[in-house]
């Protein structure tokens, strides 16, 4: 009986520190309370109890999905400016082609503007064209973005716009004056 009790306390007291920690608790001298684990004199002891805890889960890295090694193109590209049918009625202001491009447009990709089914200037890296003085009649847009070597990556639909303008041939008519540049 006596083995029994000794090794009952044995294990007990083997046991207890796995069930609890001992806390020291008390106030400095600027009214802070402090916990700590050192005996300190006149600090109350507290028995803290372990907090439950529940094991993580093994986990495993992301696996990295294989991205496809296809042709690079673009899923969106239009013409935003001027709107399809968009009549210009004795404007002296150039007239504006802009375009949007999804994604963005890349840092070697170029984008042609195509005038009536022909190229109109260089490629350029830019989304925005300004056309000078355009002559009365209807004009087709259209921007095409093309790769480093020139290839076709993507191409906009069409979009028509008329250019209106008073004949000078008609009597009585003028051609309008320009509008004079603002002073900086």
């Amino acid at each position: 009986m006596a083995r029994t009790l000794l090794a009952l306390f044995v294990l007990l007291t083997a046991w207890h520190p796995a069930l609890a920690e001992t806390v020291y608790k008390y106030v400095d001298e600027n009214g802070n309370t402090v916990f700590t684990d050192e005996p300190r004199k006149g600090a109350e002891q507290m028995d803290v109890k372990p907090i439950p805890t529940v094991p993580a889960l093994p986990t495993q890295p992301p696996q990295k999905q294989p991205v496809a090694a296809g042709p690079f193109s673009y899923n969106k590209i239009l013409i935003v400016s001027p709107e399809d049918q968009h009549n210009f009625i004795n404007e002296t202001d150039p007239v504006v082609v802009q375009a949007a491009v999804s994604p963005n447009l890349r840092t070697a990709d170029r984008v042609q503007l195509m005038l009536n089914g022909s190229p109109h200037g260089s490629p350029i890296s830019s989304t925005a064209f300004t056309l000078d003085s355009l002559d009365r009649g209807e004009y087709q847009a259209q921007v095409r973005i093309l790769d480093k070597d020139g290839k076709e990556l993507g191409i906009s639909d069409i979009v028509t716009f008329q250019v209106k303008r008073n004949s000078v041939n008609m009597p009585g008519q003028q051609k309008p004056a320009p509008k004079p540049k603002p002073k900086t």
